[in-house]
């Protein structure tokens, strides 16, 4: 995704993205797995997250795994929304940028329990 983002929205010259069908395809698995990811955060903010506040652990790590899980929605729907060349370009870096952050946060939240 981060080639064909870079050559497609920030208008990058690089030889190593993805042919036409399997671009569509895997942007479509993207999308698909963030709504499941959207099913998922929903059902651990009623078990998961109120335990966690409740015994006070890993709140720091938790609260910014949800309000980046926000901001990741919000620049997603950026991309396919904004009609504006520019929003569209820090839309996209913002998604990359915040979903690398995701990741990592992600990695320390597990690993802090």
């Amino acid at each position: 995704m981060i080639p064909s983002a870079l050559v497609f929205r920030l208008d990058y010259d690089i030889s190593a993205i993805l042919p036409g069908a399997l671009r569509i395809t895997t942007t479509a698995a993207h999308v698909l797995f963030s709504y499941i990811a959207f099913l998922i955060i929903g059902a651990l903010l009623f078990i998961h997250v109120r335990l966690g506040l409740r015994k006070k652990k890993s709140i720091v790590t938790g609260m910014s795994l949800l309000f980046l899980f926000v901001i990741l929605c919000f620049s997603g729907i950026g991309l396919f929304y904004l009609a504006n060349e520019n929003l569209i370009k820090v839309s996209s870096v913002a998604h990359i940028g915040l979903g690398l952050v995701f990741f990592v946060m992600y990695l320390i939240h597990l690993t802090k329990n």
